[in-house]
């Protein structure tokens, strides 16, 4: 990674329903080492059938993705490791 790349953030199952109950993974849409364009679809999930979709914050590179389909998560866990491109 060049010094000028920013760091590598994850991105969580965030739903700004409050609850305890886990969602559930329904789709992958993007492998590890792909790049993608700013509010990309990555992840969908579930939660007493509300849909929450998981977007890219910015144009960058899915590193790592931590969860696989109908994993059960919870609303602050881990979902994809990804690093953000700054334009040269």
């Amino acid at each position: 990674m060049p010094a000028d790349s920013p760091a590598i953030v994850t991105l969580h199952a965030q739903s700004k329903l409050p609850t305890i109950y886990d969602m559930v993974v329904r789709q992958i849409l993007v492998s590890e080492g792909e790049t993608v364009d700013a509010d990309t679809l990555l992840m969908i999930v579930e939660f007493n059938k509300i849909v929450i979709e998981v977007r890219s914050p910015s144009r960058g590179i899915v590193r790592r993705i931590h969860v696989r389909h109908l994993d059960e998560v919870q609303r602050e866990d881990g979902l994809i490791d990804f690093e953000p491109l700054t334009e040269a």
